[in-house]
């Protein structure tokens, strides 16, 4: 049973360590995000929306190296 509670604590530290990755990642140093968190009930999953185009939604973390001007950076390997 200890050993329950202890995999359930890390999991919750990991997941808010990740989350508080993602928020000062997609954060500029000045204040206002340019991300925003979205909870996307259909699908069960965290999203980000961008402020400035809110049509810009990224869900699937592979989607994460790409530039603003739409060019595609390479990921880790893997």
């Amino acid at each position: 049973m200890k050993i329950v509670a202890f995999l359930s604590v890390l999991l919750s530290f990991w997941a808010v360590a990740c989350v508080a990755w993602m928020e000062l990642r997609y954060a500029p140093a000045g204040g206002d995000a340019q991300y925003v968190f979205l909870w996307d009930r259909w699908e069960n999953r965290l999203c980000l929306v961008s402020v400035d185009a809110p049509a810009r939604i990224i869900c699937d973390p592979r989607t994460l190296w790409v530039s603003r001007g739409g060019a595609r950076h390479e990921g880790p390997a893997p």
